[in-house]
C-alpha cells in the first residue's frame, strides 16, 4: 500500500451549496492577478519554474534490517499546470531469487537483458490544486499500442543504485516539464 495519501496534506473537502442536498459542489477558480495593479495575468504566471532534481524535499524514508525500503520525495516547484509532483521510490531486493521471482520471469520472457539482482520501482503522484491526485509522469509505465491499458516500461527498470535513482527522478521531471502525462 502506498504511503503517499497518508502523508500528503490535501485541501479540505468542498462543501455543498446551501439549499439542496443534491446541489452541485461549489468550485472556486484560481485566477492569478498582478499584486500591484490587480489585473489578470496568464494562468501560468506562478508556475514559470521547471521541475528540477536540485529542488527536491525528502518527506519520509523507511528502513528495514539496515536497508532503505522506500522513500517519499516531492519536487518543491510546481508543473506549468500547477500540479505538485511527488514520487514514491521502492527498492526491491531479490536476495534468494526462486524460479517464480519477478526478475527471473522478466529475464526468461525476454523483457530484461540480464537477471536483475534488485530493482527500483516508482509511483508518481501529480496533485492538482483542487486536491485531485493522478499517477501522471511515470516513466516506468507505458500505454499499449491499442491504448487500452498501461504496462511496465522495461526501458526504465533499473538495478538499485544512486545513479539509477537519479535517472528515474530526472525522467519524471522531464516528462512533467514537457507536459507528457504518459509514455505512448
Amino acid at each position: 500500500m502506498s504511503l503517499w495519501p497518508r502523508l500528503h496534506k490535501h485541501p479540505p473537502i468542498k462543501k455543498r451549496v446551501p439549499g439542496s442536498s443534491l446541489a452541485p459542489l461549489q468550485s472556486k477558480k484560481f485566477i492569478p492577478t498582478n499584486q500591484k495593479t490587480g489585473s489578470l495575468q496568464d494562468k501560468h504566471r506562478h508556475y514559470e519554474k521547471m521541475l528540477s532534481i536540485d529542488r527536491i524535499k525528502e518527506i519520509k524514508t523507511t528502513e528495514f534490517a539496515g536497508r532503505v525500503m522506500n522513500k517519499l520525495i516531492e519536487f518543491e516547484d510546481k508543473t506549468k499546470d500547477g500540479e505538485t509532483v511527488g514520487i514514491e521510490i521502492m527498492y526491491c531486493y531479490e536476495d534468494a531469487p526462486t524460479k517464480h521471482s519477478l526478475t527471473r520471469l522478466w529475464h526468461e520472457k525476454g523483457y530484461t537483458k540480464e537477471l536483475l539482482p534488485s530493482y527500483i520501482c516508482i509511483h508518481t503522484y501529480a496533485t492538482l490544486e483542487n486536491g485531485m491526485c493522478y499517477g501522471y509522469y511515470n516513466p516506468q509505465e507505458k500505454t499499449t499500442e491499442d491504448g487500452k491499458r498501461r504496462v511496465i516500461n522495461f526501458d526504465y527498470m533499473f538495478p538499485i543504485s544512486k545513479d539509477n535513482e537519479k535517472k528515474l527522478i530526472m525522467a519524471v521531471a522531464n516528462m512533467a516539464n514537457k507536459g507528457q502525462k504518459h509514455i505512448i
